[in-house]
Formats: C-alpha cells, sequence, structure tokens
C-alpha cells in the first residue's frame, strides 16, 4: 500500500499541471460547500432584514407625521420590495446577475427604484426625513445582497457577507447595515449553524 502512495505522490510532486488542476478544483469544491452550507442562512436574514423594511416603511408611509414627498418616497421603496423584487427575479429566470445586468444598463429595477429614491431625497435632503435616507441605504445593501445570493457569484457575496457580519459582531456598530444584520442575524435562530 505504501509502494502505491509513494508512486502516487512522486507523480503528483513531478507534475505541476496536476497540482494546479488539483488546487483549482480544491477552490471550486470549497466555494461550492460554503455556498451549500451558509445560503440558507442569509437567506433567512436578508428575509427578515424585508419584513423589517416592510414593517417601517408601511408605518412611516401611512403616518400623519410625514410629509407628502417623504411618504411617496417611502411607498416607492415598499414598491420596490413587494412588487419589484418578485418581478425582477422572475424576469431574470431566477438568476440574480441578470437583474444586475439590466439594473446598470438602466431597466427598471428594484435597485434602480431605490437609486431613484437616494436621487430624489439628495436634491430635497432639507426637506427629507432622515428616516428615508437611513432605510433607503439599508435596503439598497439588501437587495443587492438578494441580488448577488441568486447569483453565480454567490460563493464570493456569502464569504464577503459573513466576513462583513464578523465586523459587525466585533465593532457593534450603533446604526446602519452592520447593525441591521448583527440583529437580523441574532434574531433567526441560534447561533449553532454558524
Amino acid at each position: 500500500m505504501t509502494v502505491i502512495f509513494r508512486a502516487i505522490h512522486e507523480y503528483y510532486a513531478a507534475s505541476p499541471a496536476l497540482q494546479d488542476l488539483l488546487f483549482w478544483c480544491g477552490v471550486i469544491l470549497f466555494l461550492l460547500l460554503y455556498r451549500l452550507l451558509r445560503k440558507k442562512r442569509w437567506q433567512r436574514i436578508l428575509s427578515a432584514s424585508l419584513d423589517y423594511h416592510r414593517y417601517h416603511l408601511a408605518m412611516l408611509a401611512a403616518g400623519r407625521g410625514s410629509d407628502e414627498k417623504s411618504r411617496s418616497l417611502y411607498q416607492a421603496m415598499l414598491w420596490a420590495i413587494n412588487k419589484q423584487l418578485a418581478d425582477d427575479l422572475n424576469r431574470a429566470g431566477g438568476k440574480g446577475g441578470l437583474v444586475l445586468f439590466k439594473s446598470l444598463a438602466g431597466d427598471k429595477t428594484c435597485i434602480n427604484t431605490c437609486g431613484t429614491v437616494f436621487y430624489e431625497s439628495a436634491r430635497n435632503y432639507s426637506f427629507i426625513e432622515s428616516n428615508v435616507i437611513k432605510l433607503n441605504g439599508t435596503l439598497v445593501s439588501t437587495l443587492y445582497r438578494i441580488v448577488l445570493l441568486e447569483s453565480m457569484l454567490a460563493p464570493f457575496a456569502l464569504i464577503y457577507m459573513d466576513l462583513r457580519l464578523l465586523a459587525a459582531f466585533i465593532t457593534k456598530p450603533g446604526s446602519g447595515t452592520g447593525r441591521l444584520y448583527k440583529e437580523m442575524f441574532s434574531g433567526t435562530g441560534s447561533k449553532k449553524s454558524c
């Protein structure tokens, strides 16, 4: 048996092409396994984030304390979550990368709707409620993450998202996307499935 292992080792050591091939096969296998292990967890976190945004946007859009411009921006963000996100993913055949390309091409997507909200709030900054800007920032992050999670870039996106989540647990941000995902992670179940 040791003769067989010695022969395999000698062949492996003498063949740089085989070393490269095995290295890249190992990297691809690692990325696929990482995606398999982490995708469901992030789907739950991002679903909780969408629920958070739905609740707060609906509450603020229905509130009497909001001015008409802010209310219309809240409703636009609600529309991006409730109607446009599902429509974008259906039209793209479940391929999130296609949604990104359509967004970059200027098509009407959920991401571009939030971009419009951003530009409208920048144009009318002194009249817009700060909640519009905060909710739009975290919503854009959530939408990008959902779209990336459904694309071919999912393994790389998952590594990035996990590193950002780890940084949020270390730095304990007071607001923003780090705080949102940290809270959503804590609220979606036990941490043993990290």
